[in-house]
């Protein structure tokens, strides 16, 4: 349902996987070719499929740490060195969690019911919320900006870090509520 990739150690890629089996698995892909194995098989698994993941951008190869998003509005936190979960944060969202990115030291994460949270990737405090009038399907990081799709593809969502946001052009408005 969902893939995301870093740099690993000694020029090897690592892609981890989050699927319908509620579980997240991580490979180790090298340059010689043929079937990988999982290098890791995170548990305990999410309650429901796995939709969403991110790796933070301060560690490199199996250092770094890894979050997972599920549609059981849960967002899981792991330490990918010896694949244990450090923290669990059920019910994150109201509905599934839809998208992940990591933007510094700032995890957001989106919902199918419209809401985009920020959160401290070191603590898992929650710092902020914004609301949009549509479902999110997605969203990433570029640049100083974050953008989420609506469902319908047609419009977006933007807000930085700092809080400024702006709507989209799929019509629907924009509000942050930040956690102070």
């Amino acid at each position: 349902m969902c893939l995301t990739a870093w740099e690993g150690p000694n020029n090897t890629d690592l892609v981890a996987t989050g699927s319908k089996d509620h579980y997240v698995k991580v490979f180790e892909v090298n340059s010689s070719g043929g079937v990988v194995q999982p290098l890791l098989n995170l548990e305990p698994p999410h309650y429901d499929g796995v939709q969403a993941l991110a790796v933070a951008n301060d560690a490199i190869g199996v250092d770094a740490e890894l979050f997972s998003g599920s549609r059981d509005s849960g967002i899981k936190r792991w330490d990918l060195r010896n694949g244990e979960l450090k923290q669990s944060l059920n019910n994150a969202h109201k509905g599934w969690v839809s998208g992940m990115a990591i933007y510094g030291d700032i995890l957001l994460s989106s919902c199918r019911g419209g809401v985009v949270r920020l959160w401290n990737i070191k603590t898992c405090d929650s710092l902020a919320e914004m609301k949009t009038e549509q479902s999110i399907n997605d969203i990433v990081t570029s640049d100083n900006r974050s953008v989420g799709t609506n469902s319908g593809g047609n419009g977006a969502a933007c807000g930085t870090v700092s809080g400024a946001v702006a709507g989209g052009s799929g019509g629907g408005g924009v509000g942050t509520k930040t956690k102070r």
